[in-house]
C-alpha cells in the first residue's frame, strides 16, 4: 500500500513537471524518461 501512495504522489509531481517542461519544449524527452522509470518501478518494486 505504501508503494501505491508513493506512486500517486510521484505521478502528481510528474504531471506538474510535464506542464512546465512542455512549455520549455522538453515534453517529449521528459515523457520518455518517465516511461522508463515507470517500467523500472513496476518491474522491481511491485510484487
Amino acid at each position: 500500500m505504501e508503494g501505491y501512495k508513493l506512486l500517486v504522489k510521484y505521478s502528481c509531481g510528474v504531471q506538474s513537471s510535464m506542464i512546465y517542461l512542455k512549455r520549455k519544449g522538453f515534453g517529449q524527452l521528459f515523457l520518455l524518461s518517465q516511461f522508463s522509470f515507470m517500467t523500472f518501478y513496476f518491474n522491481f518494486f511491485l510484487p
